[in-house]
């Protein structure tokens, strides 16, 4: 490569932005994975999605009611 005048070009290295050592409190768990609802409107899902169209990029976020398992929002 060198006789070539060639030079590898190296990706810039990818900025870490998450601090894992912050001071604020971390949200405890008040579902704990248990999506069994035993009312409607008791407990809400949530569900973010990002979708592509023609012009730009769009983020889709849908509610659901565990219980009947219908949308509650979009």
């Amino acid at each position: 490569m060198r006789l070539n005048c060639l030079q590898a070009h190296r990706k810039p290295r990818v900025k870490r932005t998450t601090d894992s050592h912050y001071a604020w409190p971390v949200a405890r768990k008040v579902i704990d994975l248990d999506f069994a609802a035993s009312a409607p409107d008791y407990k809400k899902a949530v569900d973010i999605s990002y979708v592509w169209t023609a012009e730009v990029g769009l983020y889709l976020a849908i509610v659901i009611d565990p219980f009947s398992l219908r949308i509650a929002g979009w």
